[in-house]
């Protein structure tokens, strides 16, 4: 499936419509293979088979 995504500076902002909310707190986040990644999504080098996971969260 093809997905309508948003970035600033290589950090993912919205995907198909649904954007953070730096007010709420909400933040999207990923994993890679069930770890959460430490950079942008630009500064990832994947692996075939590789399977990451997009999550909107909250933190405050």
């Amino acid at each position: 499936k093809q997905f309508s995504v948003k970035e600033d500076n290589g950090f993912v902002t919205a995907i198909d419509g649904h954007a953070q909310d730096k007010d709420k707190g909400l933040y999207w986040t990923f994993t890679i293979n069930g770890k959460m990644a430490e950079k942008g999504a630009n500064d990832i080098k994947l692996s075939p088979n590789d399977q990451i996971v997009f999550n909107l969260a909250t933190f405050k």
